[in-house]
């Protein structure tokens, strides 16, 4: 049996997933006891793609077709079914392992009170990003004024939960809670594996390694409004699923744009312009956001 599974999925990933794959071979400190395992979810390009991992590593990575694009969390559950070991690290495409940190996840993962651990996300080698995040229910006060929190090495489990792009649990515990909700397609499933396992497990500790580093660049330019729609559609369905009110979450969203437009201005009054122009776009994208979730 392997001692770590690394579960990747792709989905017209061809320009990632050679260099992530290489950093991973690069810096495996467990040899031939770690299992990489590379799920597609239906790219246009698999076959080419599977032939050029296969010419590279030949059996050193199990490559899979996924049957459908089922979203990130069923293409993750598919790798993890697969997996040989009781230990398994998910990982981004797009992430790039830049130090030995496997035999650490271990080592860490052996100890039966975590269940999961994270570790520090870099912009680049030199430049810091986000490691964890606040959960959906945090108050839009603290989201917007206390925001640089989430850059440092201060993670406080019962408000914020890890980055999924790179992060490592046991399994028997991630089976215990019902792994990833295929219900998610993207955006909001470490959320909701958090909740989850604070829910079931309250004992088992989550924990942020800050020695372990990896680059993830989240400075690219993407579609802000459609990353933001898959957001709130996932968001929608975990308050739902929790019971909550719907209401609650619409209100904490204005909130952090009201916030976000009065942090603008804060010694700066020349930008109040700015400030409201700005409030008014992410107003009308949320106010459509919400109209799309309940069907109007």
């Amino acid at each position: 049996m392997k001692r770590l599974s690394i579960i990747i999925v792709t989905y017209n990933s061809e320009k990632d997933i050679f260099d992530c794959l290489k950093a991973v071979f690069k810096h495996n400190d467990l040899g031939d006891e770690l299992e990489v395992i590379v799920v597609d979810n239906a790219s246009a390009g698999f076959e080419t793609m599977r032939k050029e991992i296969e010419d590279v590593y030949d059996e050193k990575i199990v490559v899979v077709s996924n049957s459908k694009n089922g979203g990130y969390g069923q293409g993750n559950n598919v790798g993890i079914r697969l997996s040989s070991s009781d230990k398994f690290l998910i990982m981004n495409p797009d992430v790039r392992i830049i130090m030995p940190m496997f035999s650490k996840i271990v080592e860490t993962l052996n100890d039966g009170n975590v269940a999961l651990c994270g570790f520090t996300s870099m912009e680049n080698e030199s430049l810091r990003n986000s490691s964890f995040y606040y959960t959906r229910t945090t108050s839009a006060f603290r989201k917007v004024f206390f925001r640089k929190k989430l850059q440092t090495d201060d993670f406080q489990y019962k408000r914020m939960f890890l980055s999924g792009a790179c992060f490592a649990m046991n399994k028997d515990v991630f089976e215990k809670i019902g792994m990833f909700d295929e219900n998610i397609f993207l955006y909001g499933e470490e959320n909701d594996i958090h909740f989850r396992l604070r829910k079931m497990f309250p004992e088992k500790k989550m924990v942020f390694l800050k020695e372990l580093r990896y680059v993830h660049p989240t400075a690219n330019e993407r579609d802000k409004g459609k990353e933001y729609r898959h957001s709130m559609k996932s968001a929608a369905y975990f308050y739902k699923k929790n019971q909550m009110p719907m209401k609650s979450l619409y209100r904490n969203e204005m909130n952090q744009m009201i916030f976000k437009a009065l942090a603008l201005c804060i010694g700066h009054p020349s930008r109040i312009r700015e400030a409201i122009e700005r409030f008014r776009e992410q107003k009308n994208l949320v106010e459509m956001t919400f109209n799309e979730i309940n069907g109007r």
